[in-house]
């Protein structure tokens, strides 16, 4: 594993070529992937872990709470150290892609793992 794969408040495990992350921030809605200078949020849930599989693939999955549980997630990425690059959210159980709204995946509540896919 790369020693600066993650940075701040996250945790990682090393399993056959992927690193996972847990987030560690008291409301689990961040992960920063130093190796890409990737900053993954989410609006509207919580984030049970990220993995990542390759340097254009990530696998995110959430958490919903019981109560007022939103209509919406939303799982946004900003590329900190490269120009932003364009990519794609695809619901894993459906395999349907969804919608960007405003620089963010869009997903329905129900959706509790996703795949990310960059270029």
């Amino acid at each position: 594993m790369h020693p600066n794969a993650v940075d701040l408040g996250t945790t990682t495990g090393n399993t056959e070529g992927s690193v996972r992350m847990t987030p560690l921030d008291s409301f689990r809605r961040r992960v920063y992937v130093a190796m890409l200078g990737l900053d993954v949020t989410v609006d509207g849930g919580r984030i049970a872990s990220v993995t990542m599989t390759t340097t254009s693939v990530l696998e995110v999955a959430l958490v919903h709470s019981n109560s007022m549980v939103p209509k919406f997630t939303r799982l946004r990425l900003d590329q900190r150290a490269r120009a932003p690059r364009s990519f794609s959210c695809v619901d894993v159980k459906t395999n349907t892609t969804l919608q960007v709204v405003r620089g963010a995946c869009q997903a329905p509540s129900t959706v509790l793992l996703l795949t990310i896919t960059w270029t």
